[in-house]
């Protein structure tokens, strides 16, 4: 093995990247499909201002067809009358596109509850997992007239078998709480928080006066029983549920949030929370769903400031998507639907970013118009506006986004429509496939670190090894030595070179702390020489986290 350490700056080759467009480094869209009556397979009828997309919940594989399925919803249909709402369930292939729909509102789907007009029946969604032990997952949706939460149980089919109202004037509630309380709020699966294997919600209260005052904001843990009734609930606010963050008149805390998952192995979930309309927090929970840690995340600063230079993040949306690529960092998806592109233009966006334990963002690829693996998004559709992870629909391994883009306008003014994403899960780019896998990382770079990778030459007698960086990504171009899958003629950032005597060589490249690498892209490959002849690596692509 032949090591050789880098110590030289190359920072003047590293700044000389402008920001550009990140599309495929790990958690960058390979593909997309986009779900609305036009698109995607999806024979339903939308109606003008309906806003599909506004909500989505991941019901699991509800049919049986090993494919996981999805709950949208279109909370201002007019079925039974104006804006009584309603949602869909849409049965996936493999592929992203509609195999078969059934929608549920006042006048379909089996659904036999009561909805007055005006009630934006599904509004919010979250899928509950299986409250009753038939081996689908149940689905619970808001409605108003006044505020409520209705837990469907569902057939096979994606109609409804039974229902159950829950009112905020249940016993489970206390204190006691006022329904208006929760006008606008999030509402998100938090899984089995009570251990009694039943799964709870979190809902957001973003109109509850405690602590300063006026519409401050709260939360409630809502426990459930089998049935769907309210077994017990925890609320979260200035004053109670242990949180120490300081929130302000009209902070409307609450108004979105989403389960990030255990970034932390503890056993339990942390929670992201968004007022209005700049603020967000993440919550570490403890095992009686108090708040042991409370961070507020700087939206204008740090990671999302560098991001930010394509756009503007706020009223985000978070969602745990696992770790796509296995380097023991948790990613993260934050939508944000008001992003604005530096053109000014309201595209939305999607960042998924990876986390530290400790809530830290390492690293983030902007999913946006043109930007992360996407093309050119409409403009003023909102996407983002719903977001929810699928679980992994192609069997790669990955898990697979549905984005709702509420506005969306293909076929009638304010429709919307659904993107279903399917993020990178590996550093690794091996074009056609005929290049040796020898090139590997330790980890991606980092401000201020020493990044480490490692070329295989065991199949070649000594010679050298060469790694090159570079701006761009290439593929198709084929060589004597193998497929060419960086652009040489890019901007170069950096090269490498070391002797080697058949074994493995090792490459430490230091990264210079400067803020203004933060987020750089870098498509890299290698090269060993040697009997029986040169031959080129696969690629890693990977970005400059901190």
């Amino acid at each position: 093995m032949v090591v050789r350490r880098f110590a030289r700056s190359f920072l003047p080759y590293w700044l000389a990247l402008s920001a550009g467009t990140v599309h495929a480094q790990v958690g960058a869209v390979t593909r997309s499909q986009k779900i609305n009556d036009v698109s995607g397979g999806f024979t339903g009828v939308l109606s003008d201002d309906g806003y599909f997309g506004w909500s989505l919940a991941a019901l699991g594989d509800l049919n049986g067809d090993g494919v996981p399925d999805l709950a949208v919803s279109n909370h201002q249909d007019d079925d039974g009358g104006p804006d009584r709402g309603a949602l869909w369930i849409l049965f996936l292939d493999a592929t992203g596109h509609v195999s078969a729909s059934q929608k549920i509102s006042q006048t379909q789907g089996g659904f036999a509850g009561a909805l007055s007009d005006g009630a934006l029946f599904g509004r919010e969604l979250a899928a509950l997992g299986d409250l009753d032990g038939d081996g689908r997952s149940e689905l619970v949706a808001t409605a108003g007239g006044p505020n409520r939460l209705w837990v469907l149980f569902l057939n096979a089919d994606g109609t409804v078998r039974s229902q159950r109202e829950l009112l905020f004037s249940a016993p489970a509630f206390q204190p006691p709480t006022f329904p208006r309380t929760f006008n606008d709020g999030g509402m998100a699966s938090v899984g089995d928080t009570d251990g009694d294997g039943i799964g709870d919600l979190v809902l957001g209260a973003p109109l509850d006066d405690d602590g300063p005052g006026f519409d401050v904001g709260a939360l409630w843990i809502l426990r459930l029983n089998a049935d769907g009734s309210a077994k017990s609930t925890q609320k979260i606010s200035q004053t109670e549920g242990g949180f120490t963050g300081a929130l302000t008149v009209e902070e409307h805390f609450g108004e979105r949030l989403g389960v990030v998952g255990d970034l932390d192995g503890d056993g339990n979930v942390e929670l992201g929370v968004a007022g209005d309309p700049f603020q967000t927090w993440l919550l570490f929970l403890d095992a009686n769903e108090h708040v042991r840690e409370t961070h507020e995340i700087d939206i204008g600063g740090g990671l999302l400031r560098a991001l930010g230079r394509l756009g503007v993040f706020y009223n985000t949306d978070w969602t745990g998507i696992g770790d796509l690529d296995g380097d023991g960092f948790a990613e993260v998806a934050l939508a944000t639907p008001g992003h604005r592109n530096a053109q000014g233009i309201y595209t939305g966006a999607v960042t998924v970013g990876s986390f530290r334990a400790d809530g830290t963002m390492l690293k983030g690829v902007l999913l946006s118009s043109d930007h992360g693996g996407l093309g050119p998004l409409p403009a003023d559709t909102y996407f983002g506006r719903g977001i929810a992870p699928l679980g992994d629909l192609d069997g790669d391994g990955t898990t697979e986004l549905a984005v709702g883009a509420v506005a969306d306008s293909d076929a009638g003014s304010d429709r919307g429509a659904v993107w279903i994403l399917f993020p990178r899960g590996s550093a690794v780019r091996n074009g056609a496939g005929g290049n040796p896998l020898a090139l590997t990382q330790l980890a991606e770079p980092t401000l201020g670190g020493t990044w480490t990778t490692t070329l295989d030459c065991s199949a070649h007698a000594s010679g050298l090894a060469l790694l090159l960086g570079s701006d761009r990504p290439l593929a198709g171009v084929f060589l004597p030595q193998g497929e060419l899958l960086i652009d040489s003629s890019a901007v170069r950032l950096f090269h490498s070179i070391l002797p080697h005597t058949g074994g493995t060589a090792t490459f430490q490249q230091a990264v210079p702390n400067s803020f203004g690498l933060l987020n750089l892209q870098l498509f890299v490959q290698g090269l060993s020489t040697g009997a029986p002849g040169a031959r080129l690596s696969n690629a890693l692509d990977v970005v400059v986290g901190y």
